[in-house]
């Protein structure tokens, strides 16, 4: 009993030394200060997460150690380190801001672009369009010496269709011998069929072919006003000109006007030849003045 007795005393001084040493009073203290069995599971699961996240850190740090290799920054090194790379992030903040800023000046000047494209092609359309209405109205205006090219095309239609048309009555008051054409400066040239259809200048025509050649242009001519015109020409005078053709012509001329002639077109000559009064049906005399001082006289005959 007495060993046990100074068992327990020697426990108790060392759990009241032990107390002291960790802060507590007493017993009662020590009881107060335990936690309920849940805080303990949460604290208990707390400390083994920083107990881990410490082995981690340690094995990083050894890592870093390792890549070290003895080497070392000062604090001066660390500072100006820090100071750049507050200045670097800084920096690209500033970048970032500024391309924000780009982004949006890119995306307003690409619909302005695309607004200009647009407008471009319309303007490039409306320009074709304009400088086309242009070129017609200068045409079409024909101002004197210059920019005659659309009325000088049909002019030169139409004079092609009444050289046609002359060539065709030619032909046949010439029995074919002759052809009328033009010539690449739009000028009158003869085509010589009795001679192998060789080209010939009108001013190598002698009278008589002149004659025939003018008469010719005429009749097709005053066709060509006939039809185009609001009222009708009835009439066609031919004034002299028939004292150059010979017996034989005069009577291959005089057949091809007969010919030509038709309801819609009365041809009438003008001439002092007296081999022509026989040939016409119906003759229009023409007396001058007498010298007993009687005026002209006009009579119709006919045959």
């Amino acid at each position: 009993h007495g060993i046990y007795s100074k068992d327990k005393l020697n426990e108790e001084v060392r759990l009241n030394s032990a107390l002291l040493e960790k802060g507590f009073d007493s017993i009662d203290e020590v009881e107060k200060s335990i936690f309920p069995k849940d805080t303990q599971k949460t604290l208990t699961s707390e400390i083994n997460e920083y107990e881990k996240a410490w082995t981690n850190i340690q094995a990083q740090k050894g890592i870093l150690l390792k890549r070290l290799d003895s080497r070392s920054i000062t604090d001066e090194d660390w500072n100006r380190i820090s100071s750049a790379f507050q200045q670097t992030e800084a920096f690209r903040e500033e970048c970032v801001s500024r391309c924000e800023v780009a982004k949006s000046r890119l995306n307003y000047l690409k619909s302005k672009h695309e607004k200009w494209m647009e407008l471009n092609s319309k303007s490039t359309e409306l320009t074709k369009e304009y400088g086309l209405l242009d070129t017609i109205g200068r045409l079409l205006r024909a101002d004197r010496g210059k920019d005659n090219s659309f009325i000088d095309y049909i002019a030169e239609e139409r004079l092609a269709y009444v050289v046609a048309k002359a060539s065709e009555t030619l032909g046949a008051i010439s029995g074919y011998k002759y052809a009328l054409e033009l010539d690449t400066d739009a000028g009158f040239i003869i085509r010589d069929n009795a001679n192998g259809g060789v080209h010939r200048m009108v001013t190598s025509l002698s009278g008589g072919e002149t004659f025939l050649t003018s008469l010719s242009l005429a009749l097709a001519l005053s066709e060509q006003i006939q039809l185009k015109g609001q009222s009708p020409l009835e009439f066609f005078f031919l004034d002299e000109g028939f004292g150059t053709l010979d017996a034989g012509l005069l009577d291959t001329v005089v057949d091809s006007l007969e010919r030509l002639s038709s309801k819609e077109r009365v041809i009438g000559l003008i001439s002092h030849v007296p081999e022509l009064k026989g040939r016409m049906a119906r003759r229009l005399i023409v007396e001058p003045p007498s010298m007993q001082g009687d005026g002209s006289k006009v009579r119709i005959e006919k045959a």
